[in-house]
């Protein structure tokens, strides 16, 4: 399968796919990266490209903190599945052999070793020897043999170094690179196979690798001597002898619980503030009692927003924020919340302005939740409005007919208790004016 967008490596960013044409900027395409937890998650055995997903099945690779994550391999390798590398290519390895490995070490191949196997195989070592050799060899199966472009001695035991090649099989010419140097030129074959399974790590056939394992990079173009040092030098920090890792994240100011602490309301997290540039963040609410007690996490309370239900009334909350790059987590949790009080439901109560002396008037009271309300004059009940069902059915509004009796100003108000126990029983008062006298107008 080809893939259509890729990183551009340096400045220049060109869309292509594989088998676009090599007289562009290199673009890269693949980056396995073992101490990049969207690369390699440290849970399974699948090193994913980060760049165009493909996934590597690791098989004998051990992971290792080491230079901010690597793999170490006695038999290791990581294999991937059909892909079509184009006519023009290139890769970069970070590799640290272990001695000098002791026959053919595999580093990036879609071949195995001989004249009899059709493809590319990038690897050190000659057949059954331990030379060092840095060999990238091709060839079509056809029994035609197979071009071998190499030199004795150019892989330096257990040292890191960056292996590279850039392969352009329409011109059949190749070059090879050791931390971003050129270090030989020469032919390759133009009818090589550059589609079908791939492998990291080893040679189709068996062949595997004794070495710590870094970072790789793939380019749908081939490369030049710049673009390879280029490569080298973004990526040399790793492998110093006191390696500069990219950071983690790490909390520089808690986090926070923010709104009102009652049923019905809404409880805002903060992420606090955080070093190491975090790209996620996640969230887990618990509760506990008392505010100094043991906090229980709350099942599926993990957005950033949470609305306490009527049974945590008389407890507390705290909210949990983790932060995650791709080279970890760390997380922050607030300090306990007010406890958490009842609701208070929306209450509202509209009067009659100037009312005429023993004529009626309409008062209305409104909510946002079931319930009854009783309505009372200066203290006293007002009659047939002592239990009036709030309801969705009247979309929480009630009126009550209700004859002014004084002609002075006195108090209006609403007794409501929800069905609802999260939420308190609650009283409004409004003042009503006095009434005018009645007209003998008709």
């Amino acid at each position: 399968m080809k893939k259509s967008v890729f990183v551009a490596l340096a400045s220049a960013v060109t869309l292509l796919t594989f088998s676009a044409p090599t007289a562009q900027a290199a673009t890269m395409s693949i980056s396995l990266d073992p101490g990049d937890l969207t690369s390699f998650n440290r849970v399974n055995t699948t090193w994913t490209d980060t760049i165009g997903a493909q996934a590597g099945n690791n098989t004998s690779l051990t992971y290792n903190s080491a230079n901010c994550g690597v793999f170490v391999a006695s038999t290791g390798r990581s294999n991937f599945s059909a892909f079509d590398f184009g006519n023009g290519f290139a890769f970069t390895v970070w590799v640290k052999p272990n001695g000098n490995g002791g026959g053919m070490m595999g580093l990036v191949s879609n071949r195995g070793g001989g004249d009899g196997t059709n493809g590319f195989a990038f690897y050190y070592n000659t057949y059954a020897t331990t030379d060092m050799k840095l060999i990238l060899e091709s060839g079509s199966g056809s029994g035609a043999g197979t071009n071998t472009l190499g030199t004795a001695g150019n892989v330096t035991a257990d040292t890191w170094q960056q292996l590279g090649f850039s392969y352009n099989r329409t011109a059949g010419t190749a070059e090879l690179f050791k931390n971003g140097v050129s270090i030989a030129t020469g032919n390759v074959k133009t009818n090589a196979q550059v589609t079908g399974a791939w492998i990291v790590g080893g040679l189709i056939g068996g062949q595997y690798l004794n070495a710590n394992l870094g970072i790789v990079h793939g380019f749908s173009t081939t490369i030049t001597a710049a673009e390879a040092l280029a490569d080298y030098n973004s990526t040399v920090d790793r492998y110093a002898a006191t390696p500069m890792c990219p950071p983690s994240p790490a909390n520089t100011a808690a986090a926070s619980v923010t709104g009102t602490s009652a049923y019905g309301e809404t409880l805002t997290s903060t992420i606090g503030s955080w070093s190491g540039s975090p790209t996620t963040y996640t969230y887990q609410w618990s509760i506990s009692a008392t505010s100094g007690g043991t906090y229980t996490d709350i099942a599926g309370a993990t957005a950033a927003s949470y609305s306490p239900t009527s049974a945590q009334i008389g407890k507390y909350l705290k909210v949990t924020v983790t932060a995650s790059n791709n080279r970890g987590s760390a997380t922050s949790t607030s300090s306990a919340s007010p406890v958490i009080a009842a609701g208070t439901p929306i209450a509202a109560l509209t009067v009659p302005a100037m009312t005429i002396f023993h004529t009626s008037a309409n008062i209305t009271f409104q909510s946002n939740t079931a319930g009854k309300v009783k309505l009372q004059v200066a203290g006293k009940n007002i009659p047939g409005c002592q239990s009036l069902q709030v309801t969705a059915g009247n979309s929480y509004t009630v009126t009550c007919p209700w004859k002014n009796s004084s002609r002075s100003s006195q108090y209006i108000s609403a007794i409501f208790t929800p069905v609802d126990t999260g939420f308190a029983t609650t009283t409004v008062s409004k003042l009503s004016p006095g009434s005018s006298a009645r007209t003998n107008k008709r």
